[in-house]
């Protein structure tokens, strides 16, 4: 609920939440991923240690049983962002994600359960077809990463947030017909006056009517002197009054105030997008559907030819190895 100062404690606290629930899920991403990638890493050793342990096939089994935490629960939701960009048409990043991450892991999964459907140009020398489960899951872990590091620096936005929230004070000292009354601050009205007692936070923004104070606006200037106000000179909520009391007289108040204003603006610009992000997503509706079909026919070529098919075709350029 807004109150004229910002993020409340509840919106606060479901940003950290946020972030610790990817970190969670990045931990054990990473636990996972990482057997996945060294045991496909060390088919390029030879005399692979692995192999004397367990055959190829049983590895493969091993990466797949392996990658389900990850694909299933630490990433699953870029899947599902995927699915509702393809419902929607509102082709993205996560779009190419997920079709790339989940085509690599549906493959491997199928040539691990239906290896005789594949052409020797799928296969290895041990007669598996090659699995891509360490390309899956490593893609996904790292795009979780990229995830968690805006979420942290959405954290760290808010805990600023936070901290500009506890300047405002919440009570304020209103002089009525010569009388002082303690009253809450989203009680104070444009015009009224406020008697502000020596070491107490300055409630609005207003003018000070009677005295003269010194007052620390480093949480707006960052200037850790004093500045020394009278009457007729400018304060702003938020500031902490000096040793000397004095009346002031509201002029701005709740939203409108220049601590609001700050705190308004720091929330704007950790949700906004940049126009950097807008022209991206604009490129990716052209751009994903161009990968998705090139893909596609890349792997029907080489599905149907093969790379020696190619080779002894007339039109064929010599490889140069």
């Amino acid at each position: 609920m807004w109150d004229g100062l910002g993020t409340d404690e509840a919106d606060l606290s479901a940003e950290e939440k946020t972030y610790k629930k990817l970190l969670k899920k990045f931990w054990i991403a990473t636990a996972f991923t990482l057997p996945i990638f060294i045991i496909a890493m060390s088919e390029m050793v030879s005399n692979n240690p692995l192999y004397d342990i367990l055959e190829l096939k049983y590895w493969n089994w091993i990466q797949f049983a392996l990658s389900l935490p990850v694909v299933f629960y630490a990433t699953w939701m870029f899947f599902e962002r995927a699915y509702r960009s393809i419902k929607t048409w509102n082709l993205n990043m996560f779009t190419l994600i997920g079709i790339g991450a989940g085509v690599a892991w549906l493959f491997s999964v199928f040539g691990m359960l239906m290896p005789d459907f594949f052409p020797d140009q799928f296969k290895t020398e041990a007669g598996t077809v090659h699995v891509y489960f360490e390309a899956a899951t490593v893609i996904l872990t790292l795009v979780l990463l990229g995830q968690l590091l805006e979420a942290r620096a959405h954290s760290k936005t808010n805990s600023a947030v936070k901290e500009l929230l506890k300047l405002a004070p919440n009570k304020a000292v209103k002089v009525v017909d010569g009388e002082e009354q303690e009253v809450a601050i989203d009680q104070i009205e444009l015009g009224d006056i406020l008697r502000v007692k020596p070491g107490d936070k300055i409630p609005v923004d207003g003018v000070i009517t009677e005295g003269e104070t010194s007052i620390d606006e480093s949480m707006i200037t960052g200037e850790p002197i004093p500045v020394n106000k009278s009457t007729d000179d400018k304060v702003s909520s938020g500031t902490i009054n000096g040793n000397q009391s004095f009346l002031m007289k509201a002029e701005k108040v709740g939203s409108d105030t220049l601590l609001s204003q700050i705190i308004q603006m720091v929330n704007d610009a950790s949700r906004s997008r940049a126009p950097i992000q807008k022209l991206a997503d604009t490129v990716s509706g052209y751009f994903v559907p161009i990968v998705v079909i090139i893909a596609v026919i890349t792997f029907g070529i080489w599905a149907i030819w093969g790379l020696n098919q190619l080779m002894c075709m007339p039109w064929s350029m010599p490889l140069p190895f």
